[in-house]
């Protein structure tokens, strides 16, 4: 199995709360629903369940114990969750989305938004000297702005942060809700 066979990947946005005292005493949620919403994609594989079984092969997948960091050219770093043996097909999908190898080596149905949450760009154009912006989603509010990636056909995800990261692991590791 190398990266190049990963081809339906989920983007995935971390909801954003208001923490109350209230929720400090609740039991934590072991709900994938409850921290991350699903970017609707259009496509056809997330209507026929390919998302509640991709969940139940990872939650019956042998897990990583913690996060794994992936850092990339000393700047680009995610987190990865999954089983081991499919870390490196990570990392090569985090490489390849990048656009910091020279010959891609993965092909996605949908584009990932991998490079535009992770890479700004120079502009490419300019308006009367002024450059103008560029389509890369830099900030929480930009309608491309993803916190993880699902590698549906694999059992892995690359998240943003470490804190999303063990937040997914926990809810993996935890029983059925």
């Amino acid at each position: 199995m190398s990266a190049h066979d990963i081809w339906l990947i989920q983007r995935i946005k971390t909801k954003q709360r208001v923490v109350t005292n209230r929720d400090l005493e609740q039991p934590f949620s072991p709900s994938i629903d409850f921290h991350f919403e699903m970017d609707y994609m259009g496509s056809s594989e997330f209507e026929w369940g390919a998302l509640p079984q991709a969940l139940k092969r990872m939650r019956a997948a042998t897990m990583i114990d913690a996060p794994k960091r992936i850092k990339i050219a000393g700047k680009y770093v995610c987190w990865f969750v999954g089983p081991e043996d499919e870390y490196n097909i990570a990392k090569a999908l985090f490489i390849d989305q990048l656009g910091v190898s020279d010959k891609p080596i993965s092909r996605l149905k949908e584009i990932s938004y991998i490079r535009h949450n992770f890479v700004e760009d120079e502009p490419k154009a300019s308006l009367n000297g002024k450059p103008l912006p560029t389509n890369f989603a830099k900030s929480l509010g930009s309608y491309n702005w993803y916190d993880g990636w699902w590698a549906v056909d694999k059992t892995f995800v690359l998240l943003k942060t470490k804190a999303d990261a063990e937040t997914w692991l926990r809810c993996v590791k935890a029983k059925k809700p």
